[in-house]
């Protein structure tokens, strides 16, 4: 029995350490090319340019001059709209739930947002911009759900973002 196993013993060797590489290499299935599918997306206004760099929502917040007036494209959560028409909504960083926010309108009013965008992913196009917000403004605003920081006059100057267009993900439909 044992002189068997030693003749079978080198056989072994031999045939696992074959020095052929077209014989020796494992053979490892192909994996399936898995193209990835882009979540559907909601279009308002505008298509959006694929030629815009998207800009990181902190690093715009944190150096606003250097994007004003400026063709900008951001990712954001939608924190609020206007329950009224959708005529505004206000954005935050996707991953900070307590982050600044930042007031979207709607370039010339020429489109709006559904009342229930809120928790809805965006990426948005448009300018950033500073306005001063008169009384009366102030007061539309905060009547429809919005906040603003009061200046000692009753004025509000805000930074906006003037949408050209808007692509929502994940809304949850009524």
């Amino acid at each position: 029995m044992n002189s068997r196993l030693g003749l079978l013993f080198p056989l072994v060797l031999v045939a696992c350490g074959s020095s052929d590489p077209v014989n020796s290499a494992p053979i490892v299935p192909e994996a399936p090319a898995v193209e990835e599918q882009e979540e559907p997306y909601e279009l308002f206004g505008e298509a959006l340019d694929p030629e815009v760099a998207e800009t990181d929502f902190a690093t715009l917040l944190a150096s606003p001059d250097a994007y004003l007036k400026q063709i900008v494209k951001v990712r954001a959560v939608v924190r609020a709209s206007c329950q009224v028409r959708g005529c505004w909504m206000e954005i935050r960083n996707e991953a900070d739930k307590s982050s600044d926010g930042l007031t979207v309108r709607f370039e010339g009013y020429s489109f709006f947002v559904p009342l229930n965008s809120r928790a809805s992913r965006v990426v948005i196009q448009g300018e950033l911009e500073v306005q001063t917000l008169t009384k009366a403004q102030v007061k539309e605003v905060e009547a429809e759900g919005g906040t603003v920081q009061l200046q000692p006059d009753g004025t509000a100057k805000v930074l906006t973002f003037m949408a050209t267009g808007v692509e929502m993900r994940g809304r949850k439909q009524k």
